[in-house]
């Protein structure tokens, strides 16, 4: 009677072993996580997941349990030399084996999900199975929602080891730019490497380089048509050393952004970006910028310039922006110029009256309504009321220049001394002996 009760006992734990769906439950805790599971064995094989109903083909299998507390991006890999047999994937949602979410049997065929659809990437892969080491598998990104899954790995019926890593996936945490978008900035979640991917499995990725890269930028109908990475480095324009997070990008546009264009930048392939275990950057589609116009817009050229000296009592005064400016986001015009430049005489105040004029809103002329003082200085203000399309405002600057002096010296008065030995000499201005307004008379 004893032996039979044991007997029964030994039979029911041993279902409920064997009726486990699963073989390790692990827990994103443990990432990054790999494990080598051993088809050959008994305690390795348990369930029998049937991947023949999703297009796979049955064999003996290993199943791994993972729950997730908040939804991830996950990557899955069983690309290593340990893998030497032709490994298949499937991923489910549930103990039930028409519960499945993708399936994918070599690492360059295509993802299948059960909706009919499926997705391919002719990713790089290192496997034991030497006569065609693609006969692995590359998960790079997976985005799962908190719950439960079950990831199964199957030997397709030949017996073997198979490998499996899985973690948080390579993502750009978030770019950041300069005003003048010439520098784009890469914050990964982790180290990358480039090079070539059984480099960078085996260890010995080196920093990434600019073809590791893709720029390309649409004009919109903007000035800028054209845009060229120059160089990567670190934040602090050092270069790059292996396994960095932070990473500048400087671009060269060899026309100025006018605000409405926009660049694309993302890894050139999906074996340009890596992790240190060799899982890409599975983000072809690149980050797109607006190149919104940051930058205040600037004088470019004036005449006079400043500190200029000889300048003609009745010149006019042009100047040039770098850009189409406004006030108050209409033209600049003659009624308006006022709350935008301010032209007086620089020792006294005195306010000065002028006409605009302009040819484009980037280029005005003011005519002095009257010619300005001789031999005088004289100071146009510009203000910061004026603004650029994109309500950027320009910082306050001043021009001075002094007017030419085309009025000979007079004797204002002559002392002879008592003695008629000397006499002194008031001028209307100071004289020297040269024409460089230098030497003693």
């Amino acid at each position: 009677m004893f032996d039979k009760i044991f007997l029964l006992f030994v039979i029911i734990i041993k279902s409920m072993i064997h009726g486990q769906c699963f073989d390790y439950e692990l827990a994103t805790s443990d990432f990054p996580f790999n494990h080598l599971a051993d088809l050959t064995t008994d305690e390795d094989i348990g369930v029998d997941w049937d991947f023949e109903s999703i297009g796979g083909v049955d064999g003996n299998d290993f199943a791994y349990k993972i729950t997730l507390l908040e939804p991830a991006l996950i990557y899955i890999t069983t690309c290593d030399s340990d893998t030497d047999v032709d490994v298949e994937i499937g991923i489910y949602n549930s103990c039930d084996q028409t519960d499945w979410i993708l399936y994918q049997d070599d690492s360059n065929l295509p993802v299948y999900y059960p909706d009919g659809t499926s997705e391919q990437y002719d990713f790089q892969c290192i496997s034991g199975y030497v006569e065609a080491p693609t006969y692995a598998n590359m998960l790079p990104r997976l985005d799962w929602d908190a719950g439960t899954y079950y990831i199964v790995i199957g030997d397709r019926g030949y017996s073997g080891t198979v490998r499996t890593y899985i973690g948080y996936s390579l993502l750009v945490d978030s770019t950041t730019t300069n005003d003048d978008y010439s520098e784009i900035n890469y914050h990964f979640s982790e180290g990358v490497y480039g090079g070539e991917y059984q480099d960078v499995y085996s260890g010995n990725g080196i920093p990434l380089e600019i073809s590791d890269y893709s720029l390309s930028i649409n004009s919109n109908g903007g000035d800028a048509n054209e845009a060229y990475i120059t160089s990567l480095t670190t934040l602090m324009g050092d270069p790059l050393s292996v396994n960095e997070s932070d990473i500048k990008i400087n671009i060269d546009y060899p026309d100025i952004p006018s605000g409405v264009e926009e660049v694309t930048i993302g890894p050139a392939s999906v074996s340009s970006i890596f992790n240190s275990v060799g899982i890409p950057l599975l983000n072809v589609d690149g980050i797109s910028i607006l190149l919104e116009d940051a930058l205040s817009p600037t004088i470019t050229s004036t005449v006079p310039v400043d500190n200029a000296e000889e300048v003609p009592e009745n010149l006019n005064i042009s100047l040039t922006f770098s850009e189409p400016v406004f006030y108050n986001n209409e033209a600049i015009n003659d009624e308006n110029a006022s709350n935008c430049f301010e032209l007086e005489v620089l020792n006294t105040g005195e306010d000065l009256g002028y006409v605009l004029s302009n040819s484009s809103d980037s280029i005005f002329t003011l005519n002095p309504e009257n010619s300005f003082p001789e031999y005088t200085y004289i100071r146009l203000i510009i203000l910061s009321t004026i603004e650029d399309g994109n309500d950027n405002s320009f910082v306050n600057d001043t021009i001075i220049f002094r007017t030419q002096d085309l009025t000979p010296p007079q004797i204002n008065n002559a002392i002879l001394s008592p003695t008629n030995s000397y006499s002194t000499l008031t001028f209307s201005e100071n004289v020297f002996s040269t024409n460089s307004a230098s030497g003693a008379l």
